[in-house]
């Protein structure tokens, strides 16, 4: 078969013989798919810097029965200030690794690819609160993923005034129809934001308190409805710990 031609992002690597990587790359054109890559985790592989964990580039792919096999890499963007801080690369392997579970090959993902890539430059760049990050990008996950939730109005009654919101129920509840807290005002109008409002608006709003008081409930609703625990959540929240002792 002839030669393809992708860019994508490089969501895990895991080390083979021969000092070869198996690559898990994800494709706005081609989804999530498994790569091959022979002799590149060798610094002298001239693919070497195009394999690297969350490297984005432009890859030649070879077909091979379920995997592709790498004829070049060539990077974009290697997100290499990410090494540098352990706290944020674990937020990064975190979003990486999200991305790659509620991703599917064959399928197209432009979408989550664009929504992980701003996320990593804005995380890279300190240009928001990887927390408030982690909030953002998990509600605009979930709605790539076909989980949007509910924000207009209670799901239960229909009634206009529904500050609270229930990560089992998958979106808003009015006060009536659920005895939990309700969401301040402010954390109310950062989480249908960040589910309403173009990538741009929800990269740049500074959530804050609010998404502070939101994280929990927004990781409960991510669980609850893709049933995914992902490894890199749990290292993340070790991290977190620890640097915020």
């Amino acid at each position: 078969m002839e030669p393809l031609k992708t860019t994508g992002i490089v969501i895990r690597t895991s080390q083979g013989k021969n000092s070869s990587l198996a690559l898990s790359v994800l494709s706005p054109d081609l989804g999530k798919i498994s790569v091959w890559a022979r002799g590149a985790r060798s610094w002298k592989n001239p693919m070497h810097s195009g394999c690297t964990l969350l490297s984005y580039g432009e890859f030649i792919l070879l077909p091979r029965g379920e995997m592709y096999s790498l004829s070049s890499a060539t990077p974009i963007r290697s997100f290499y200030h990410l090494r540098e801080n352990v706290e944020k690369l674990s937020y990064a392997v975190y979003f990486a690794e999200m991305a790659g579970l509620v991703s599917e090959e064959g399928t197209e993902a432009g979408e989550t690819v664009r929504l992980l890539l701003n996320t990593l430059h804005y995380l890279e760049q300190d240009l928001k609160d990887p927390q408030d990050l982690k909030v953002m990008f998990e509600l605009r996950l979930m709605c790539t993923a076909g989980f949007m939730p509910h924000t207009e109005g209670c799901m239960l009654c229909g009634c206009d005034d529904a500050p609270v919101f229930s990560p089992e129920a998958g979106g808003l509840l009015c006060t009536a129809c659920s005895p939990h807290r309700p969401l301040s005002p402010a954390a109310l109008s950062l989480f249908r934001g960040y589910v309403e409002k173009g990538l741009k608006t929800a990269l740049d709003a500074k959530g804050g308190d609010a998404a502070t008081e939101l994280a929990g409930a927004v990781e409960r609703f991510v669980r609850h409805h893709t049933e995914l625990v992902p490894r890199s959540l749990e290292y993340l929240h070790r991290i977190r710990n620890i640097v915020n002792v």
